[in-house]
């Protein structure tokens, strides 16, 4: 915000006129939080689908600039050996063999986004930017497009709020009638390995049976297999019940059905 600010309201015309000509990166950018337990939780993969949806949001405002052009992430913060539980040292995840990591959801939705296309297309009906619950749409030439939604609740770093919101997608005029569906989410039951961790009972140190059921759960998954559509209207729906702080992304793949 402190770059932007400084981009537009610069007090010299001519210095505001430049500066928003000129690329920024923006670096070390988190939320507002005392706590460092959203690092464990799904509170940071909402907040990153909103940070990205917010990129492109300043870009359709503001101008090529604000468009978001790369993500690099420090992966080695993401993956995990101990989780901050609350004040003081952190639970081993070691494990038996003493190098085993387990991947964060905020690993995961790194991944997620990755499924992102290049193209943004025009604004959803139905929610505003800045609503808790939004969605980001994009795609890759004719070929795909990929529907991000995210419920973000700015406060519940912990995850505990049992708030969700019934969420209908319609998806129209698709470049295609018949599509692959695959899907991603990172929710309290899915590609959530603190989630896991915690339904074991927050043990300090692992099993082998623990290790595995760990290492099943900390993949990015989604809600079922993938499925393929043939569509004589070209459209997609679908009806989700978003968790407080969870993020769900549908991946639309152009697929020609054979006889």
């Amino acid at each position: 915000k402190m770059k932007l600010d400084r981009a537009m309201h610069h007090d010299h015309k001519k210095v505001a006129r430049k500066m928003r000509d000129l690329p920024f990166l923006l670096t070390e950018t988190g939320p507002r939080t005392r706590g460092a337990n959203f690092f464990n939780t799904r509170y940071l993969a909402a907040w990153w689908a909103k940070l990205v949806d917010a990129s492109f949001f300043m870009g359709e405002k503001w101008g090529e600039t604000y468009r978001p052009k790369e993500i690099v992430y420090w992966a080695s913060e993401q993956v995990v050996k101990s989780f901050r539980d609350g004040p003081g040292i952190g639970v081993s995840l070691r494990g038996l063999d003493g190098r085993k990591v387990f991947k964060r959801p905020s690993f995961n939705i790194m991944a997620l986004l990755g499924h992102l296309g290049d193209e943004r297309l025009p604004e959803v009906e139905g929610a505003e930017f800045g609503d808790a619950v939004h969605a980001l749409v994009t795609r890759n030439d004719q070929e795909s497009v990929q529907v991000l939604v995210y419920h973000l609740a700015e406060w519940d770093y912990d995850c505990t709020s049992p708030d969700s919101q019934e969420v209908r997608i319609l998806v129209e005029n698709l470049p295609f009638s018949s599509f692959r569906v695959d899907s991603y989410v990172i929710d309290a039951e899915h590609s959530n390995v603190y989630s896991a961790w915690k339904d074991l009972g927050r043990p300090e140190s692992l099993d082998r049976k623990q290790m595995a059921l760990l290492d099943r759960g900390d993949d990015l998954v989604g809600y079922e297999q993938s499925y393929t559509i043939a569509s004589a209207t070209s459209k997609f729906e679908k009806e989700v019940k978003l968790q407080s702080n969870s993020v769900s992304l549908f991946v639309l793949t152009r697929e020609l059905l054979t006889n």
